[in-house]
């Protein structure tokens, strides 16, 4: 600090006040730039806003030192400066060096303009080379203009008024700035100018910039240890609530919580957690102090002279901002392009990049043509074998899903499937116009072989580029036996898990960078063009995946939150982005499938709960272990050559493949998946057709072993297909490609013939009449029992819908009838109603909610000829039987079958006599008061589940009744409300929701491409 200033003073006294946080590494050559000045200040003050007093032992002839321990910004350090006396006083942080002339010409400017209170310097970075500031513009709300990297060339020397200056370099004419009201505090130092700025235009002063004053800023307060993302934030919200009308102030603050939850949440799933979780704090100081926004608009409101109109002209709008900032995103993207294949390799990428394209779009068209002969069956509504379809309203779906009660029979307390969360998300759009679920599921059914063909396409992209191993990886994915023979058997939820479960592979291999590079033999040796694509975007697509067929198949879905899991840890362990992402990614999955699994584990059925899978209990052709392990589930003659096929590619890939990556990790699918498939056949999954006990389906576990052997097919191909391999190796591999194609294709069309056992059929949509229909899907919400004479008795089966339905049942209750009293009950009332003694069984099924009674045609024959089989014979002694019974009307016969209606007609929710409207699994409705004590009767299984309230007053439930009853008090009336959900299911919606909307938002948040280019040398 040794030196002398300039004899040369201003034409007032000037006051020099250097701010900086202790001694800085710049505050020496910000004091020789002093001393360099061509005009003398009369007072140099560095101000020490640090709590070490370190700079008080300076000894200076020149600089004086004031300490004002813990000032954040200037306008605080100001507050605690006792009074100025000169009339200008120049502010300068200690990495902000003035050029030799600035002083002289930022006095020049106030002396000739009376009406300026604040004139400032153009800033450049400490090199002198980079333009940062010609002066604040910025929006209304504080959204300021980037500069792009521009370099001064005298381009902004025209400028002169502006809407505010940065404080480094910053003149005042204190007595002016002073008379306004001087610093805000409560601006911080990233908002002090702007607001002091705006300030002084309003009361009637200029702000100019004095574009040939230059000060080399270092900005250091926007970057290491000084930068402060928070203060940053909430400067702007301060800044936004200060400039806006007065009832505009509450939509600042809904936008500051707003962002500032949007950006956590972005944060979260994105690498910029501590911005996030910045934004959020931010947002969370500027509400909590809304006195300094008070202050801060009084402060504007006593200075203010002016109509906030001059603001106008010197304020941007958002679209001119908007502009500015994508060009300064083009200049950062561009700036990280990696550099380009020689023009040789540039020219084999592009030609293979098109052959790829060509092949997507041949197989996309055989695949499709395919895909509607596979499937030509569903279009006509599936019926039998393992389908079930959906309630005809969205709203039942719905309440299904997220409900605590089984509508399976009598009822019973129990989760549903999480599958259904997934199809009533799926059916909701169609839902709007006019498209009923079951419809809607049909067509997601009919083109699942479609789908698993592109997301076989997209995973093959993992290991290979050849265009011939994709198509064939894409259609041996589609075309896997157990898969067709799932399809052809009406089994949605694992042919589901099978469509999706290579995005789940193709999700993690982004996040971990891990992805089949293009290969080119370029001039100087071999290269590699690899385009990553979005990693964060595919991994989140990978967790929505994970969702779909981790609630299809429980067993899956463990396998894909442990993948995720296990990816998370390497990215952590390496100091890799992603890391995060990969922990919460599996979330959705977990909140929506534990409250089943946990559930299933209290009851000791958690096997059944992991490897079932919704959807009607079905018997299967048991093979030998290694067919079923070569991905058979019936003995199919194609099965061998394409099973063999993959097989034999996969066992080469030990040999050839030199990374032990590739090597190990498909193989660990295929043990995987094998034992998932073998501990299913040991696992029952509920009663069949004849009452049988009936083993899992294997097909979960065969689609990650498929997904092992496919890979490891694929990599084997890949190194015999490279570019600089000798031509019998690449020979073997196009044939290899070849026979996988030919196998897959024509297994395919072999398996549109008969071959393939227990096949569901064509059938009408409904098995009720339309108007009990009407009746079930209105408030009565009656019930059909359909009777079925079998070998060992009648099969009953109560509809709460037109037909068989997804919802009637969970993979628990598909183990075994119930044996408690209300279903004792119920069996005495079948037996009554079956027996020719004329019993008066109608009370009995209208308290269990039964309107209506139906023997299927299909147990009948056809109406006017004999009996022709012993099943058709008990049916029709069945039918007479019924006909006995008092109470019952036969309302006629047609081609579903013969029909009675029962009297009185059963109701889900009758008070006393009167019916009571009610949904699908809950009620609500108005009820009058009674001068008596009644009786609230719902057709369900009784259970301490069962909750109900009339105008807040909880009923009370009656005990020993075989459906679920409750006292209602006399004179009590109001709003009825029955439930059976326990207090923990909110929460749990609220957080499937939750997961799901960040998942979502997640999914469509921002992020650029990556490319990677390296060569491998000669």
């Amino acid at each position: 600090m040794n030196g002398k200033l300039s004899t040369a003073h201003a034409f007032a006294p000037v006051r020099v006040l250097v701010f900086t946080p202790g001694a800085s590494s710049y505050l020496e050559r910000t004091l020789q730039a002093l001393l360099a000045s061509t005009v003398k200040p009369d007072r140099v003050s560095v101000v020490d806003t640090s709590n070490s007093f370190e700079l008080k032992q300076v000894d200076s002839d020149w600089v004086d030192i004031i300490s004002v321990p813990g000032a954040k910004s200037v306008g605080q350090a100001l507050a605690q400066i006792s009074e100025v006396e000169e009339e200008l006083v120049w502010l300068l942080h200690d990495d902000s060096a003035p050029e030799p002339e600035c002083l002289e010409l930022l006095c020049r400017e106030l002396e000739n303009g009376r009406s300026i209170a604040a004139c400032g310097p153009t800033q450049l970075d400490f090199e002198g080379n980079k333009l940062l500031s010609a002066g604040i513009e910025a929006t209304r709300t504080g959204w300021r203009m980037p500069l792009n990297d521009d370099i001064d060339q005298g381009q902004y020397d025209d400028r002169s008024d502006v809407l505010a200056l940065g404080t480094a370099g910053l003149l005042l004419q204190w007595r002016k700035v002073k008379a306004a009201g001087g610093l805000d505090p409560a601006a911080g130092r990233y908002g002090e100018g702007l607001e002091l700025g705006r300030r002084l235009h309003l009361a009637g002063n200029r702000v100019t910039l004095v574009a040939k004053a230059k000060v080399r800023h270092a900005q250091e307060s926007m970057r290491g240890q000084r930068k402060d993302i928070v203060e940053a934030r909430r400067a702007r919200y301060y800044n936004a609530a200060l400039a806006v009308p007065w009832f505009l102030v509450p939509l600042v603050a809904v936008w500051a919580a707003g962002q500032g939850v949007v950006r956590w949440l972005s944060g979260l799933t994105h690498l910029h957690r501590q911005d996030g979780a910045a934004y959020l704090r931010a947002a969370g100081q500027f509400l909590s102090q809304p006195g300094k926004v008070w202050a801060g608009r009084s402060r504007i409101r006593r200075a203010k002279v002016m109509p906030r109109s001059k603001l106008k002209p010197l304020e941007l709008t958002h679209s001119q901002v908007r502009t500015e900032r994508k060009i300064a995103k083009k200049i950062e993207l561009d700036a990280a392009q990696p550099a380009p294949l020689e023009p040789v390799g540039a020219a084999q990428v592009l030609a293979r990049q098109g052959r790829e394209r060509a092949a997507l779009g041949a197989v996309a068209v055989f695949g499709l043509v395919l895909n509607l002969f596979l499937t030509r069956q569903v279009w006509a509504h599936p019926a039998g074998a393992a389908w079930e379809d959906l309630p005809s309203r969205w709203r039942d779906l719905l309440e299904a899903a997220f409900s605590a009660w089984i509508p399976s029979g009598l009822g019973e307390a129990g989760m549903a499937d999480p599958i259904h969360i997934v199809l009533a998300i799926f059916t909701a759009p169609f839902a709007l116009v006019g498209i009923r679920p079951t419809q809607t599921l049909i067509g997601l059914f009919a083109f699942l072989p479609f789908i698993a063909l592109f997301t076989g396409w997209l995973a093959s992209g993992i290991l290979t580029r050849s265009p011939f191993a994709r198509s064939a990886g894409a259609l041996g994915w589609m075309c896997a036996p157990f898969f067709l023979v799932g399809m052809a058997q009406g089994r949605l939820a694992p042919s589901l898990a099978h469509a999706f479960l290579p995005l789940l592979f193709w999700g993690l291999a982004g996040l971990a960078r891990a992805h089949a590079p293009h290969l080119a033999y370029g001039v100087e040796g071999r290269e590699i063009a690899g385009q990553l694509g979005k990693p964060h975007r595919r991994a989140l697509v990978g967790a929505a995946a994970l969702f779909i067929f981790g609630t299809a198949s429980p067993v899956l879905a463990v396998i894909g939150v442990a993948a995720y899991l296990g990816v998370g840890i390497y990215l952590t362990a390496v100091r890799k982005p992603g890391g995060l992402i990969a922990f919460l990614s599996p979330l959705p999955t977990v909140v929506a499938i534990v409250p089943a699994l946990v559930q299933a584990g209290i009851r000791g059925h958690a096997a059944t709960a992991l490897f079932s899978t919704a959807g009607r209990p079905l018997g299967f052709e048991k093979l030998e272990v290694w067919q079923l392990l070569l991905g058979g589930v019936q003995n199919l003659p194609w099965l061998l050559p394409l099973a063999v096929a993959l097989l034999g590619a996969a066992l080469v890939s030990l040999f050839l493949v030199e990374r032990a990556l590739p090597k190990v990790l498909p193989w660990l699918a295929v043990a995987l998946g094998a034992s998932i498939a073998v501990a299913a056949l040991h696992v029952t999954a509920g009663q069949g057709v004849n009452g049988q006990l009936v083993s899992a389906w294997p097909g979960p576990g065969l689609s990650l072993e498929w997904s092992g052997l496919a890979g490891a097919g694929l990599v084997t191909i890949e190194y015999l297909r490279r570019p600089w391999r000798a031509k019998p190796l690449r020979a073997v591999g196009a044939l290899t490609c070849l026979l996988v194609l030919a196998c897959a294709a024509g297994g395919a069309i072999y398996s549109l013939g008969p071959v393939i056992s227990g096949r569901f059929e064509a059938a009408p949509a409904r098995y009720v009449p339309a108007t009990q229909a009407g009746n079930q899907d209105s408030g009565r919400r009656s019930k059909v029992m359909v009777l079925r004479p079998t070998k060992n008795g009648v099969d009953v089966e109560l509809l709460r819908t037109s037909s068989p339905s997804l919802t009637d049942s969970n993979v628990l209750s598909r183990l075994a009838p119930r044996t408690d009293y209300s279903a004792t009950l119920a069996r005495r009332l079948v037996a009554d109603l079956l027996s020719a003694t004329g019993t008066n069984v109608s009370r009995g099924l209208a308290d269990y909610g039964i309107g209506q009674i139906i023997l299927p045609r299909e147990v009948l024959g056809a109406a006017g000829t004999e009996a022709q089989t012993s099943q058709q014979l008990k049916a029709r002694t069945l039918a007479e039987n019924i006909d006995a019974g008092h109470g019952l009307e036969r309302s006629g016969a047609n081609d579903l079958g013969l029909l009675w209606r029962v009297r009185p007609e059963g109701v889900r929710l009758r008070l006393e006599s009167k019916p009571l409207p009610s949904g699908y699994l809950s009620a609500r409705t108005e009820v009058e008061a009674s001068s008596h004590e009644r009786e609230l009767k719902l057709s369900e299984r009784s259970s301490s589940r069962w909750h109900a309230s009339i105008g807040g007053q909880r009923l009370k439930a009656v005990q020993g009744k075989a459906n679920q009853t409750f006292t209602v008090p006399a004179h009590l009336k109001g709003t009825l409300k029955v439930n059976a959900n326990p207090l923990w299911l909110w929460p749990w919606r609220l957080g499937v929701a939750f997961t799901l909307l960040v998942l979502g938002g997640a999914l469509f948040w921002p992020e650029r491409k990556e490319q990677v280019t390296w060569k491998l040398g000669k």
